[in-house]
């Protein structure tokens, strides 16, 4: 019999039925897998609707669920460790009843009666009872190809007295047991949900569905989301073999079935409407808000302005840029170069190196790596290469929690006192705050005060932190983050010339983002090697190479884009074929043809997108124009002939400026064809990681020197 005809027989006896997941034997994790709804909100759809249980079986080879609200199914397993057959002996012992084997050997006992609350080895061990909201396979499902098949079929008997009198009612749901009473996953509320799961023993075999029900509600009442629920529970899930998936339906049974709302039994609930009153005072009003008023006077400090010019030549970290005891923020988009940014910084000023041309103050530094620590350990490794050793910038490679009441942001602040620590790098901000929802005050400004409390042991604080989705040009999340900065930096990757902008705005001695006019600097981020690992292959890592005013303006003049570049690469391929056979790595390439160039560029469907002839002329002479002003393109003196340059002597001939892996799967499918430079075939060897197996002799190597005459 197909699995859809059982779920319609058994349907046929009056038992309401729905889908579960299909029996999958070899899979890990089959045995419960297959035992779980297909669908959520199976409560209400079970049905005997054969049409309906018909359209849904087929094409499917689902196992079969059955409701039991509204009966008792009393579930003995027998199991190694399992007894139930003993417990159920103890407690009745009768076998009167519509009965069926389940594949393990366990039995499934039908009756009829009313609802009674699920429980799991209340009645003894290896005893569950299935009722309200509760649910058995039915004959026709299989685990691991064993069948669910009726040991005794026979008309349900009525539930036994001696096992109704142990059972508890089913609870009767709120009204409101839908909506929430309070906030939703306050500091409070999680830390008040984090003791309580922590003082929860692990949960035993055959018990730990109804435990981790019965835990995510308490965890619910307190006022937590589900979501923050699953994050809290994950160690007591560990702790008690309930993982992944199983724990999760658990959890989301719990906010959909449990009786109370959301924030029953969180304090402001419970104590809501109760007025405590206040001590008797032992002096009078008067002289108790005088007191007040002569505190606070002493807070504020009255300055001429004498005192705000001497303000003027305070003291910095980075001079116009980083000040003692400030909030700032590095961002930008993913793999940018935020972090290699950071860890830059973070080293020129422990060893008081100039940063960007800037002066700096030497400080302690520390730098908090919460999301890849084994990253940053190895860029420190190479800045340490680079710029020799240092007692002065210290790690903490681990990820702290400091948006829940943990004690983490407390105990940092201690270590910036303890160790002197001027600068304070959190590298990067979402993982350090987990559960925070950024777009909230409530979240943002937790990060705020956090940031604010290193800040108040006058350490210069960096968060390093993601920009805004809509790419406005500000960290991403709720705009209080903006407000608190004093000083914040944009870093942004160019494509085209593989260089990384920093720009950033406020700075020097206090001023906020707002008060200053901006600057940006340029560096690039470099592969550099570290070393090998114990198989042979090297080790490499990211840093930050900053560039002079020289270098941004080649890389600047440099530039070609749109059509100058398609029209340079068509020149390059022409000279390539013109070509003798028999000529060696180092000869220049032989010089085009104008009117040749001019119909490749120029033909339809050719390099030149313009959909006529007039228009694709007229690109095709901007771009020589373009090309003959940056010295791409050399005409001949008394010829129609074009010289063809790449990016300078020594520079890489190719089709675009950046060593890619195009260039390398080009040399190993074709050795000695890649076209570049002695320069760039080493930067392409470096980019792979070692990983390619390429060296610099796999790459056909093309020389072609820029003449004095020609422009750069």
């Amino acid at each position: 019999m197909s699995k859809e005809d059982a779920a319609v027989a058994w349907a046929r006896r009056g038992f309401r039925v729905f889908p579960c997941l299909p029996d999958e034997p070899g899979r890990e994790g089959n045995a419960k897998r297959a035992k779980k709804p297909t669908w959520e909100g199976w409560t209400e759809w079970a049905t005997t609707d054969e049409a309906t249980i018909r359209a849904w079986w087929k094409g499917h080879d689902w196992n079969i669920g059955v409701l039991t609200t509204d009966m008792v199914a009393v579930d003995i397993d027998t199991k190694p460790g399992r007894d139930g057959m003993a417990s159920w002996m103890q407690v009745y012992g009768g076998f009167d009843t519509l009965t069926v084997r389940t594949p393990s050997g366990g039995l499934h006992l039908y009756y009829t009666g009313a609802n009674v609350a699920l429980n799991q080895g209340a009645l003894g061990a290896g005893l569950d009872i299935r009722s309200h909201h509760g649910y058995v396979l039915a004959p026709g499902s299989t685990i691991d190809g064993v069948p669910y098949r009726v040991e005794i079929d026979q008309p349900m008997a009525q539930a036994p007295r001696e096992v109704v009198l142990r059972c508890k009612p089913p609870g009767e749901r709120a009204a409101n047991a839908q909506h929430a009473l309070v906030d939703l996953d306050t500091p409070a509320a999680i830390h008040a949900a984090v003791s309580i799961v922590n003082d929860a023993p692990a949960a035993i075999e055959g018990e730990r569905s109804e435990a981790a029900y019965r835990l995510a509600c308490r965890v619910r009442d307190h006022g937590v989301s589900e979501a923050m629920c699953r994050h809290i529970m994950a160690p007591w899930g560990e702790r008690s073999a309930v993982v992944g998936d199983d724990l999760h339906m658990r959890i989301g049974n719990a906010y959909a079935y449990a009786q109370n709302a959301s924030g029953a039994k969180h304090p402001d609930v419970l104590f809501s409407g109760i007025t405590v009153p206040e001590p008797p005072s032992l002096i009078s009003p008067d002289a108790l808000a005088a007191e007040r008023v002569a505190s606070a006077r002493s807070r504020f400090k009255l300055e001429t302005l004498a005192d705000c010019e001497a303000e003027e030549d305070g003291a910095y970290i980075v001079k116009g840029a980083l000040a003692p005891g400030s909030v700032n923020c590095v961002y930008g988009p993913p793999n940018s170069g935020k972090s290699v940014f950071a860890s830059h910084l973070a080293m020129c000023v422990a060893q008081g190196r100039e940063f960007f041309g800037r002066k700096v103050t030497a400080t302690r530094t520390l730098y908090i790596a919460s999301e890849n620590p084994r990253s940053i350990r190895r860029r420190l490794r190479a800045l340490r290469q680079q710029h020799g050793d240092t007692s002065d910038l210290l790690l903490i490679g681990a990820t702290p929690d400091l948006f829940n009441a943990s004690g983490d942001a407390e105990a940092i602040t201690q270590i910036v006192q303890d160790e002197g620590i001027g600068l304070v790098v959190l590298d990067v901000l979402a993982d350090a705050f987990p559960g925070m929802d950024e777009n909230s005050n409530t979240g943002m400004g937790r990060v705020v005060q956090v940031a604010k409390m290193w800040a108040a042991t006058g350490a210069a604080v960096i968060l390093v932190h993601h920009v805004a989705k809509d790419h406005g040009g500000t960290p991403r999340g709720h705009g209080s983050l903006l407000g608190a900065l004093d000083w914040g930096v944009l870093v942004e990757p160019d494509a085209e010339t593989g260089t990384v902008s920093a720009k950033w705005w406020g700075g020097g001695s206090g001023g906020k983002i707002r008060d200053g006019a901006g600057a940006a600097v340029q560096f690039r981020n470099e592969v550099v090697p570290l070393g090998k690992d114990r198989d042979g292959e090297r080790i490499t890592t990211v840093v930050c190479r900053e560039m002079t005013a020289a270098e941004i303006r080649a890389e600047r003049d440099a530039q070609i884009k749109g059509n100058p570049a398609k029209v340079h690469a068509e020149a390059v391929r022409l000279a390539l074929s013109l070509r003798t056979p028999n000529a060696a790595p180092g000869d220049p390439l032989p010089s085009i043809p104008c009117d040749t160039l001019k119909e490749a560029c120029t033909a339809a469907r050719g390099v030149l997108d313009a959909e006529t002839d007039k228009g694709r002329s007229r690109a095709y002479r901007t771009a020589v124009a373009t090309l003959e002003a940056k010295g791409r393109l050399y005409r001949e003196p008394g010829t129609e002939r074009f010289i063809v340059y790449g990016w300078g002597d020594g520079d890489p001939v190719e089709f675009n400026s950046r060593p890619d892996v195009r260039d390398a799967r080009l040399a190993m499918e074709n050795p000695g064809a890649a076209v570049v430079s002695q320069a760039h075939a080493c930067a392409i060897v470096g980019s792979m990681r070692g990983g390619a197996g390429l060296k610099v002799a796999d790459f056909g190597i093309v020389s072609i020197p820029t003449p004095p005459s020609a422009p750069h």
